[in-house]
């Protein structure tokens, strides 16, 4: 499946690579994005009706996980300094934040139709084999339960269609899932059938501290003029992070913006 090719990392010489060039995003599907084209119209790069000042988000980073469970999930203290970088840049009003024990599962479903921007900074497990069932964010245990589902996500759609055009997966792997004719089916894909337009996923596994970094560029390029798209957004962050920080893809290639690019 081509969703998973970290196209950022591909090498268009000895030197430089596709992401020195250009800016992409992982379509769901063919058909999605003739549909979005006949309804929006060719808008180009950049659409003048998306600004990104936000003005209820909701941020969730290292919560308590559960000690009881078949997994092992550490702490990922790096995430709270991650998330309290970017709300520093948002008006105390405008967010919530849920951490440790607060970050429970009733407390996300509590007006998830009305947040404009959804970011989880936590485990994430995606699979192969029942997608729906297996892929999972791990949140806070809440009356013993402590995994959103792949299935409950897409299934906030009977209830309201999300808001937040942009959702943040701060996590491991949540672009990977299984592999089917329509696109793959798992974390990034749910997010995307609940009604939001753009979800930031990841490939593979990177340090909670050196995501931070990279999270807290993407975020000021975000809101700097409130104009830039996603992808481009997070191509501004990698250019920085690779020339300041570490050339080295395995840092900054694993994350790309899933959805439509306008």
């Amino acid at each position: 499946n081509i969703s998973i090719i970290p196209f950022a990392a591909l090498k268009v010489s000895k030197e430089e690579y596709l992401i020195d060039f250009l800016s992409y995003s992982i379509a769901p599907s063919l058909y999605e994005i003739m549909v979005n084209h006949q309804m929006k119209g060719n808008r180009g790069l950049y659409d003048s009706e998306i600004s990104y000042y936000f003005e209820n988000a909701l941020f969730i980073a290292n919560p308590k996980f559960p000690s009881d469970s078949t997994w092992n999930f550490p702490s990922l203290p790096g995430t709270d300094k991650e998330v309290n970088y970017i709300t520093n840049k948002i008006d105390s009003s405008n967010y919530i934040k849920l951490s440790g024990s607060d970050a429970k599962i009733s407390r996300f479903i509590n007006n998830i139709c009305n947040y404009d921007l959804l970011y989880f900074a936590t485990h994430g497990i995606s699979a192969e084999e029942n997608p729906l069932e297996n892929s999972f964010l791990v949140l806070g245990e809440d009356s013993g339960k402590s995994f959103l589902t792949a299935r409950e996500i897409q299934n906030i759609r009977y209830e309201c269609s999300l808001k937040a055009d942009l959702v943040i997966l701060s996590a491991c792997q949540t672009g990977l899932g299984q592999s089917h004719k329509a696109g793959l089916i798992g974390l990034t894909r749910a997010f995307q059938i609940a009604g939001a337009n753009h979800v930031l996923m990841s490939l593979w596994n990177i340090n909670d501290n050196e995501t931070a970094v990279l999270m807290g560029l993407f975020f000021d390029n975000l809101v700097k003029g409130g104009e830039l798209m996603p992808h481009e957004a997070l191509r501004q962050a990698i250019l920085t992070y690779k020339s300041e920080i570490d050339n080295n893809p395995n840092y900054w290639a694993a994350f790309a913006i899933f959805g439509i690019p306008y």
